[in-house]
């Protein structure tokens, strides 16, 4: 899969650097595990909105730099844990419904097992 940077110009940065609206869609992940693609991210990755519909499948693969860690404890015992990412280069690919038969399978068991 071929892999490209995904690094703002400085207009990209300029123009992009202002606030945005939350999505109030229903949640079914956690914060954070959803990634938007501008237009300009697209055609970097030969990909377009005209080619997909919604619930496609598609693979991602990314080089990410670990840019926070967090550990916390408190008083009543519970513990966290999270890692923040910065995506530096990202390839993407659209995949049939029958590439994912084997991943279902394994969910369906449960990770790991």
């Amino acid at each position: 899969m071929k892999m490209v940077s995904m690094k703002k110009t400085q207009a990209e940065i300029k123009k992009d650097n202002k606030p945005t609206a939350v999505s109030s869609d229903r949640v079914e992940y956690p914060y954070g595990l959803r990634i938007t693609l501008n237009k300009n991210a697209l055609k970097n990755l030969d990909m377009s909105v005209q080619n997909c519909k919604i619930g496609d499948k598609v693979s991602v693969m990314a080089k990410c730099c670990v840019k926070e860690l967090r550990a916390s404890d408190s008083m009543y015992g519970s513990s966290t844990e999270s890692m923040e990412l910065q995506i530096e280069s990202l390839g993407m690919s659209k995949n049939s419904d029958k590439s994912y038969s084997n991943y279902d399978k394994q969910m369906k068991k449960g990770p790991g097992e």
